[in-house]
């Protein structure tokens, strides 16, 4: 196991081989994690690092228990590089700048993070992503977003330009979490993947699934659109790892096993 240096907003991949059948969990920044395993030999997990994570070299740790009661603590510092995010400055509408206020964005911050942090103790997909609808891409991930003249925090998603009524599929198997109308984000679909990966679809016109689908690959999810926070028709893509949102366009090169 050596993740070595990680960007920010980027996702570190976890690979554990022991002799033994066992079971691995780990710890970083004090937040727990699992890993999947099939066999009890060959253990892998996945896990974000924060946009906004310090620049510095947090301790990562793994605790492989064995079915006989033994145990062994793996400890490595995973370094935390820049992500070289640049700031993107956005003006609404006054009517569109209502959906800022805090008593709408706190309780579906709070709604959407539930929904982010679902786990399954399985990889569903089996390689890597693919764009979910053509890559016109009008805003990248982690970019600090200025509303009013005000940076408020930084974009958790990438931005697909598209018309209004262009089909949104699937970019990897899951299980359909939700599909809500949701203030801020509009018409939104969220996608199990398993593993803690968890990929969102917002502003949709059209939500063409229901919680509990199972999805594959190319799967109709809904139809582009601009409901919520938007200034115009675009798909936002979200990818969360364990919760932490990191940049979706990695998740094109990440395979189902490694």
């Amino acid at each position: 196991m050596n993740p070595g240096a990680v960007r920010q907003g980027r996702t570190s991949r976890l690979a554990v081989t022991t002799n033994l059948p066992a079971t691995v969990t780990g710890s970083y920044v004090d937040r727990p994690f699992s890993f999947v395993s099939e066999d009890g030999l060959k253990h892998q997990a996945v896990l974000g690092i924060s946009a906004l994570a310090e620049l510095a070299s947090p301790p990562l740790t793994v605790t492989i228990q064995t079915a006989d009661g033994r145990s062994m603590v793996l400890a490595i510092n995973i370094e935390v590089l820049s992500g070289e995010y640049g700031e993107e400055h956005i003006a609404l509408s006054s009517e569109t700048a209502q959906l800022l206020a805090p008593e709408i964005t706190q309780p579906e911050m709070e709604f959407v993070d539930g929904i982010y942090a679902a786990y399954s103790p399985q990889i569903l997909w089996e390689a890597s992503f693919q764009w979910p609808i053509d890559p016109r891409i009008t805003s990248h991930f982690g970019t600090r977003r200025s509303y009013g003249g005000q940076i408020t925090g930084y974009h958790a998603g990438v931005d697909l330009g598209a018309p209004a009524g262009t089909p949104v599929l699937a970019p990897a198997p899951g299980v359909v979490l939700a599909a809500e109308e949701l203030q801020v984000r509009g018409n939104a679909v969220f996608v199990d993947h398993g593993a803690g990966v968890v990929s969102g679809y917002y502003h949709l016109t059209e939500m063409l699934v229901e919680p509990g689908q199972v999805i594959g690959t190319g799967d109709l999810l809904g139809l582009v659109g601009s409901t919520g926070l938007s200034t115009g028709a675009h798909l936002h893509w979200e990818i969360r790892v364990l919760g932490t949102a990191v940049d979706p366009v990695e998740w094109l090169e990440i395979p189902g096993t490694w």
